[in-house]
């Protein structure tokens, strides 16, 4: 395995909690992981159900561990992006090969983790040697049950928005126990904000939408095609019916530090325009313009603007540019260490300025990473674009703290108020500067 694929995630376990271990120590830890994925027919039924286990296994993969596979030949249901092929295990089996390591079809060795589907039944060698966790859930709930005997409701939707959220809570739980494996077994402590507790059942939820009827977003624009854009097309390509088309500006190509978080990338595609790459993801109703430039204020006077614009780029001066020019609706989704910030900017109310008013320039150039917490930020910002759409009106923004999400907090709603030193210049911004001078 090349250290590289792993570099922005052991940057994180290093610098937040384990900095007196070296990268090569932490490597081997996340590299000698096994983890079994275990599933039956009926418990792989749905799009939503096969969804938690393609997101799972991806966010599993990009961590480095090795999977192994004990998943019955059943056909692929739905779109199931990157996956290619109608039959699930050999495709899951394929894109494993495309990505850190390659998996396994169980053979029976020990393992250090099982990731059972819905209800499917775990043995009693299985459970008595593993944890077991359970993902199941709805359309818009993801739940996480611990052990063998847990019962989670088997997820029965089209929509991918709980399985992503079983997917990703999962994820953060069974990092939390190999966290705390490796603490245990070098002899050292973490940070106090970093909870080590033995895993714990959790659910992640998110304000229903009505999707049934299908859902026109129209043309719009998205400003990167990184990790987050890949975590909200990753959902975006799995609804049903869902039209509309999409403009993704970015000039970067896809680099093997990209695989540790970029869900819809293959090692096939290092090289590539990452827009390029991302729009050929998209297969239905739901089109991707590649635009292999990065938005300037130049270019963003030139092309202009679409009505609604999604923004998962971390250079916050490329922010302003956006609000700037598109004073309509924007949704910002960015992430930092294990943290998620997502906020929306409508007309005439506190704009991305106001709630990012500083530049970061003179940080690290590769910023530490994680999987689940960009897949986290994707989902939260696409279920953000389809209540947008469907005429609701902007919620306030939110702070996610990824490596906690069984906390209480784990999603808090923040306040934002008009900055009299938004460097945007935004209409809600002059009005309390006006009134500062009144």
């Amino acid at each position: 395995m090349s250290a590289a694929a792993l570099d922005r995630t052991i940057r994180l376990l290093g610098g937040d909690l384990f900095p007196t271990l070296s990268p090569e120590c932490l490597i081997e830890e996340m590299s000698s992981t096994r983890v079994q994925f275990l599933a039956d027919a009926d418990s792989l039924a749905s799009p939503a159900a096969q969804t938690a286990l393609v997101a799972s296994f991806v966010c599993l993969a990009q961590l480095g561990f090795e999977l192994h596979l004990q998943l019955p030949d059943v056909e692929v249901q739905g779109p199931q992006p990157p996956l290619e092929g109608e039959r699930l295990l050999p495709t899951l089996l394929e894109l494993g090969e495309d990505l850190i390591v390659p998996p396994l079809v169980a053979s029976g060795e020990p393992v250090d983790v099982v990731i059972a589907i819905g209800n499917t039944p775990v043995s009693e060698r299985e459970s008595a040697a593993s944890p077991v966790f359970r993902l199941g859930g709805e359309a818009w709930r993801g739940a996480v049950g611990m052990g063998a005997d847990a019962r989670v409701k088997p997820f029965d939707s089209s929509l991918p928005f709980g399985a992503v959220l079983a997917s990703v809570a999962a994820a953060a739980e069974v990092l939390r126990a190999i966290c705390r494996r490796i603490a245990a077994r070098h002899c050292v402590a973490v940070a106090t904000e970093f909870d080590l507790t033995e895993p714990r059942p959790l659910a992640l939820s998110l304000p229903p939408l009505d999707l049934l009827g299908g859902l026109d977003l129209g043309s719009f624009d998205i400003v990167s095609a990184g990790a987050i854009t890949n975590g909200c097309a990753f959902n975006l390509l799995r609804v049903s019916r869902l039209r509309g088309r999409a403009r993704v500006f970015d000039a970067d190509r896809s680099e093997e530090s990209n695989l540790n978080r970029y869900p819809l990338t293959r090692r096939s595609q290092l090289g590539e325009e990452k827009v390029k790459s991302l729009a050929s993801a998209a297969k239905g109703d739901l089109v991707i313009e590649p635009v292999a430039e990065r938005l300037t204020e130049s270019l963003a006077r030139r092309l202009g603007l679409r009505r609604r614009v999604l923004v998962g780029v971390d250079h916050v001066p490329s922010r302003w540019i956006v609000q700037r020019f598109c004073p309509e609706w924007l949704c910002v989704a960015g992430t930092t260490h294990f943290t998620v910030l997502i906020s929306e900017h409508a007309s005439g109310t506190p704009c991305a300025g106001c709630l990012h008013p500083r530049d970061d320039a003179g940080g690290p150039a590769e910023l530490p990473t994680i999987s689940f917490v960009s897949l986290l930020a994707g989902t939260l910002q696409a279920h953000r674009l389809l209540a947008h759409a469907s005429g609701l009106p902007a919620a306030p923004p939110l702070l996610a703290a990824g490596f906690n999400l069984g906390s209480p907090e784990a999603l808090a709603k923040i306040g934002l108020a008009a900055n009299p030193s938004c460097p945007v210049g935004c209409v809600a911004s002059m009005h309390t500067s006006r009134c500062a001078v009144a």
